[in-house]
């Protein structure tokens, strides 16, 4: 594989790492791959899912550093979460901004939907005062690694709903550290391949998603 900068290394890898922890746990098994061509990018939805709440927790081989959680901001809102792949075979290089600029969802009557910004927008099981507690990410920006001795406790009614498992390195615990996020360098002939996090009402049927991030694609469903 060619080189890429830290930076985009750094994101390059989180997002692999998602996949192989998240791929065999969630999706719709109906769902079929799209594939769609620009010029410079190939793009593929290859999976959706629809959560009540995003809820994961981070991993160093089995042990649990941190656990974070997402939940819809709207009343009668879900989080979607889409698996996204995209592949350079074109272009000599190419740089790939994942920010909320970076895709969008529409609906059917032309609703637009963004990627959320997983580590602002939500919070972190942490220890305060002598007590655990819900954190905003935003306010425990640098989050305490735990689990060097121990596990981190589990949150009341953790279990209650799917947890995804994102596996670290060891070198951060920092909410979401495995979805695809910053900006990377895609050489000719990488690709990369994570989940995107977006909010929409319950049950919205989407009609396509717009790729904007090195390339104009519009793929629908």
């Amino acid at each position: 594989m060619h080189n890429v900068t830290r930076q985009g290394r750094r994101a390059f890898l989180a997002a692999a790492v998602l996949v192989v922890s998240l791929a065999a746990a969630c999706g719709d098994p109906g769902f079929q791959p799209i594939t769609q061509f620009g010029n410079v990018l190939t793009v593929t939805v290859a999976d959706m899912e629809r959560l009540p709440e995003l809820r994961y927790t981070n991993y160093v081989g089995e042990r649990a550093l941190n656990h974070f959680r997402l939940t819809p901001t709207g009343l009668g809102n879900e989080i979607v979460a889409v698996r996204i792949q995209v592949r350079n075979d074109t272009a000599v290089n190419a740089i790939v901004t994942l920010d909320q600029g970076a895709a969008q969802l529409e609906d059917f009557f032309g609703g637009g939907y963004f990627p959320l910004d997983v580590g602002v927008r939500g919070e972190v099981w942490t220890q305060s005062g002598g007590s655990w507690r819900w954190v905003s990410s935003t306010m425990a920006a640098d989050v305490p690694v735990y689990g060097r001795d121990e596990d981190v406790p589990d949150p009341p009614g953790w279990g209650d709903v799917p947890v995804r498992s994102i596996q670290l390195d060891g070198t951060t615990a920092r909410a979401g550290g495995g979805f695809l996020a910053g900006s990377v360098e895609m050489p000719q002939g990488t690709r990369i391949d994570g989940w995107m996090v977006f909010e929409a009402p319950e049950g919205t049927e989407f009609s396509e998603l717009q790729w904007r991030a090195a390339d104009s694609i519009r793929i629908s469903f």
